[in-house]
């Protein structure tokens, strides 16, 4: 899927992998539970609202979220309103608000992550 995402056209094989990808996701869902935690990297799943990452966060008992500095960067899709329409603005946000621990990226994002995050325990970690 990575190699043809942002090729011109492919829009069959971009939306299978697109299905194969959420299908997945599904699938994680009834195996999350044999874990002691999960890590998230940006999101759970790509598009849509953030109700994989909720329910994700209420099946596991412990997450780690790991957010970029790009989560404050207006998102240019260019032409493609579709993808637009499609992406879910509000992961980030029920991300970090609820996570056990969040790893950020600057003194910036740590801040901001601090301010959101329900818990006391998080965000703590700032790599350089």
């Amino acid at each position: 899927m990575w190699k043809i995402l942002y090729e011109k056209g492919r829009f069959f094989e971009k939306a299978m992998g697109t299905i194969k990808g959420q299908i997945r996701r599904v699938r994680d869902l009834f195996r999350i539970h044999h874990y002691d935690g999960i890590y998230l990297h940006m999101s759970v799943t790509p598009l849509g609202t953030s109700l994989f990452e909720r329910l994700y966060l209420w099946l596991e008992k412990y997450t780690i979220y790991d957010v970029e500095d790009n989560i404050f960067v207006e998102k240019s899709y260019g032409r493609n309103r579709l993808a637009k329409l499609l992406k879910g603005a509000p992961k980030t946000k029920v991300l970090v608000r609820n996570a056990d621990h969040v790893i950020t990226s600057s003194p910036f994002l740590n801040d901001y992550c601090m301010g959101i995050n329900k818990k006391n325990s998080a965000p703590s970690l700032v790599r350089q």
